[in-house]
């Protein structure tokens, strides 16, 4: 395989990659947030190579939603792409969430022919849509997209959930697109990002293949229909949807379903114990909750989770050491101190236990049920 750096900092790296026989497509792919691997193929690296894309693959080390991009990446990027063996062939751009915004934003100076998003982001910082709120704060300024920044003649592919409200900045981007160079992929239910639905399903790589070669896309609603009752992840989305409108046996049941089709999976699990705090079955809540710190014996905020059920249950000293493994890890966290607060308060015998105990083995008296 062919390997090129083409630019390094502290928070970016861009690399090439080619396979052998390769087809005349080459796609610059940008990483999600929360990556913060600079090594590697990058977001859909091995993919790509696998099947004959050649791939420029950026990658950032930092959530910043690429605001502080460096105008030397993007030139060497940019000149990379014009150099004459590259004349002939086809530009894409590919990333999902941040990455998709930066597909998108950057594809006009890149001159790209063909986006494929998953779930993009038009901007961080509408009145509408706070799910970033607190990267928009710290971040100050974001650079919002506009129609400039995309080419006359570029293909966009958008997937997205319609029931999500990543269905807003889908519409934000078909009012971009030129006249019938815009089309959307619509997953109900897949959540934020569309990827991991699209990809349990099967569905992912044949539409990731034809959306950026700029072939005719795939249908794909039946098999995703055919597919959903064994999709873990549209199954938990689906169940958040049913927990919001106040139907929680609904919501309960179908977490049920998503811990049956991914048992080991830890935050299905603790999705569950939650769904059954909600309809006050404490007993398997806990079940659930145990199960779920098994997994992740690592995550305060399972442990956190956890401790907030056994309260419930009467169980404070359980409770309390639970929560006491997650101040360990996150001590400035408001929802676990002000937990603590109320212990003390309601067991003046637990304050010793908060100052003086340590985190033993197991689950503090909790038994965990293997899935």
């Amino acid at each position: 395989m062919e390997f090129l750096r083409i630019f390094e900092s502290q928070n970016y790296v861009v690399d090439y990659f080619s396979q052998k026989q390769t087809r005349k497509n080459i796609v610059v792919t940008f990483t999600e947030r929360s990556n913060r691997k600079i090594d590697g193929t990058g977001f859909g690296g091995n993919f790509l190579l696998s099947n004959r894309f050649s791939v420029i693959s950026i990658k950032s080390n930092v959530d910043n939603w690429y605001q502080d991009i460096p105008e030397e990446l993007l030139r060497a990027t940019r000149d990379f792409l014009n150099e004459k063996s590259f004349l002939d062939f086809n530009k894409s751009s590919y990333g999902s969430s941040m990455g998709a915004y930066a597909a998108i934003a950057f594809s006009s100076i890149l001159n790209i022919d063909h986006i494929f998003a998953i779930s993009p982001l038009v901007n961080i910082s509408f009145d509408w849509d706070q799910r970033w709120a607190a990267d928009f704060k710290r971040l100050g300024t974001f650079k919002q997209i506009d129609r400039y920044m995309i080419k006359s003649n570029t293909r966009i592919t958008v997937a997205y959930d319609p029931y999500d409200l990543d269905h807003k900045h889908a519409e934000l981007i078909s009012q971009l697109a030129s006249p019938g160079l815009y089309f959307p992929v619509r997953a109900p239910f897949s959540g934020h990002p569309s990827g991991q639905v699209l990809s349990k399903a099967g569905v992912l790589k044949t539409l990731a293949s034809a959306a950026l070669s700029g072939a005719e896309l795939p249908p794909i609603q039946k098999i995703l229909r055919a597919n959903r009752q064994n999709n873990s992840s549209y199954l938990t989305v689906l169940a958040k949807n049913c927990h919001r409108a106040n139907k929680k046996t609904w919501s309960r049941d179908l977490y049920l379903k998503a811990v049956k089709t991914a048992p080991y999976n830890a935050e299905f699990q603790v999705q569950a114990a939650r769904a059954y705090e909600q309809t006050v079955e404490l007993d398997l809540a806990i079940m659930h909750g145990a199960t779920a710190v098994a997994l992740a014996p690592r995550n305060p905020y399972i442990a956190a989770t956890l401790a907030r059920i056994l309260d419930k249950a009467g169980l404070a000293q359980q409770a309390a050491y639970q929560l006491r493994y997650a101040l360990q890890c996150d001590a400035q966290n408001e929802g676990f101190l002000l937990h603590k607060a109320s212990l003390e308060r309601r067991y003046p015998n637990l304050v010793s236990l908060f100052r003086d105990s340590e985190r033993g083995e197991g689950l503090y008296g909790v038994s965990s049920v293997k899935p």
